[in-house]
């Protein structure tokens, strides 16, 4: 899979000039809510002398904010993915993530095989398309859907990687046979 990178399509630049003050920011489109309020979106930003400094350093270009605001970016802080597991509580925590309980009804099951007494194991996920997150898991044996050591949250910063990721699992089978099934 290609590398994704930030473009003037996935970002938004924001910039303003008062007598004594200056900004420049430049935020994530896809992390923007639907009632248009940013919700920790910034991918990075400069304030007054800052500005400056990069304008003169040739890393910012007044005349073209939003694409050299993009391309520096892209040297310093490229998107990324980042992956959690809900057994470490702190950092479950400290990302935002949701408990198991916010989005059981909506998790979809896939990759199931029926166990010798009846029982199934598979995986299960769910798709937060608000957050760009996929939590996903496994279940079966010992363990049922959103126990803690088998439930993990994958949260993206590239809306084309996320939709390409949720396509991938959707199309998943929701059975898949066994080695002894496809024998008889």
């Amino acid at each position: 899979m290609p590398k994704s990178k930030w473009t003037t399509d996935n970002t938004t630049i924001e910039t303003w000039f008062e007598r004594d003050r200056r900004y420049v920011g430049l935020s994530n489109k896809a992390m923007e809510s639907k009632d248009q309020t940013k919700r920790n979106t910034v991918i990075i930003e400069w304030w007054d002398e800052d500005i400056t400094q990069l304008v003169e350093d040739g890393f910012l270009d007044s005349k073209r904010w939003h694409e050299s605001a993009v391309e520096y970016a892209n040297e310093i802080c490229p998107p990324t993915t980042h992956h959690y597991t809900a057994f470490d509580h702190k950092e479950w925590s400290k990302a935002g993530l949701e408990d198991f309980e916010k989005f059981s009804e909506m998790v979809e099951y896939i990759n199931q095989t029926e166990l010798g007494d009846g029982t199934l194991e598979g995986e299960w996920y769910y798709c937060d398309d608000e957050s760009m997150t996929i939590y996903h898991g496994t279940h079966g044996n010992d363990n049922s859907p959103g126990a803690s050591c088998y439930t993990y949250a994958t949260v993206f910063d590239d809306v084309g990687e996320y939709e390409a990721e949720s396509l991938r699992l959707e199309m998943c089978d929701e059975y898949v046979e066994t080695a002894a099934e496809e024998v008889e």
